[in-house]
């Protein structure tokens, strides 16, 4: 994510005026990854691959 977002404050819609923090962007990141069968990198996990069939590209 650029780092515009978690610096400066929304301009208009919604969520006007408020930024990302970087912190909260953190947990939300490796909340997702965890819930994709993802390592905190991104990548997909072993099992995860097995799920797919795709255990080869290891």
């Amino acid at each position: 994510m650029p780092k515009r977002f978690m610096e400066k404050s929304l301009l208009s819609g919604l969520a006007k005026g408020h930024r990302i923090k970087s912190d909260e962007m953190r947990k939300k990141l490796d909340e997702y990854y965890k819930l994709r069968g993802w390592n905190l990198e991104g990548k997909p996990m072993r099992e995860k691959l097995d799920e797919l069939g795709q255990a080869e590209l290891i």
